[in-house]
């Protein structure tokens, strides 16, 4: 069974979960976005294991139309009952046998297991990507993180929002397995980028809307100048000064080789706690199976 939340109630589950938090950081955030647009964007459905909110052991929520076609649903999920997390996105309506593409974000990695037994073997999807990323919390203001965010920028160069214009550089340079709708992302959440002499981007971080400080990307000729730490820390200086929270997540495979950025940004691994994306397709579409993109999600 699965109980459907009402989004008055959305505050009432937020105040319950943040006993999960950071590891429930991705599905929070979403929630916390939802309700702050009204459920316009992002726009959910919620479901948890009880009526009873504050005795929940399971919250899924349906992002609808999060990225662009073919994707049409988008999972965040957090459970602390495999048994219970499997009853409730086999609930009627929660996966729908129509959708053809559906990502399933930043889910514990102790739980891919009972998502794939599901959606290959009752909903006919295959994988068709997979990524396992390490959590990385920026919660605290700490000096070492204002004084990368202050740090001089190389010469002739200038810090500024990104603009509707750069949506297209956004989607060449990001490489990722669905396209995000960067619209509705510039409209409603931060995004810094450090342009050049000729004013175009070179290096520029957004905010997502769960809460992760991510499509990140630096031309090739600008590495090295530790931009992406720059950035990130302004980022995250301007969240917590505001009164939110946020955090950065990094392939698991790429976190020694970020080492030195993460800790002159001032941010450190949250245990060996590990997050999932896996994106999945109706099988009769199966091809082949998408690998690891560039950049930081």
């Amino acid at each position: 069974m699965a109980n459907t939340v009402a989004h008055r109630r959305i505050p009432e589950l937020l105040n319950y979960m943040t006993k999960w938090l950071p590891e429930c950081n991705p599905l929070y955030y979403m929630l916390e976005n939802s309700h702050h647009s009204n459920n316009t964007w992002p726009r959910l459905e919620t479901y948890t294991d009880s009526e009873n909110l504050h005795s929940c052991n399971t919250v899924v929520c349906k992002a609808l139309n999060y990225y662009k076609p073919p994707y049409n649903a988008s999972y965040f999920a957090y459970s602390t009952d495999k048994n219970s997390l499997k009853n409730v996105l086999q609930h009627g309506g929660v996966i729908n046998n129509t959708e053809m593409y559906a990502s399933f974000e930043l889910i514990p990695t102790s739980l891919i297991d009972t998502i794939k037994e599901l959606t290959y073997n009752k909903y006919d999807f295959k994988q068709i990507y997979e990524e396992t990323y390490a959590l990385f919390p920026a919660d605290k203001l700490i000096e070492k993180m204002q004084q990368v965010a202050d740090t001089t920028l190389p010469h002739d160069c200038t810090m500024g929002p990104l603009l509707p214009k750069h949506i297209p550089l956004l989607e060449e340079k990001v490489k990722l397995p669905f396209t995000p709708k960067y619209a509705n992302t510039l409209q409603h959440h931060l995004h810094y980028a450090v342009y050049d002499e000729r004013n175009t981007p070179v290096s520029w971080v957004i905010q997502r809307e769960d809460g992760n400080i991510g499509y990140g990307f630096t031309q090739p000729a600008y590495r090295g100048h530790f931009l992406s730490a720059i950035l990130t820390a302004f980022a995250v200086v301007e969240v917590l000064k505001s009164g939110g929270k946020s955090y950065v997540i990094i392939p698991d495979a790429s976190v020694q080789a970020a080492r030195r950025n993460t800790e002159l940004a001032g941010i450190y691994r949250y245990k060996d706690f590990k997050m999932t994306r896996l994106c999945v397709m109706k099988s009769k579409n199966n091809n082949k199976i998408l690998h690891s993109p560039p950049g930081h999600l």
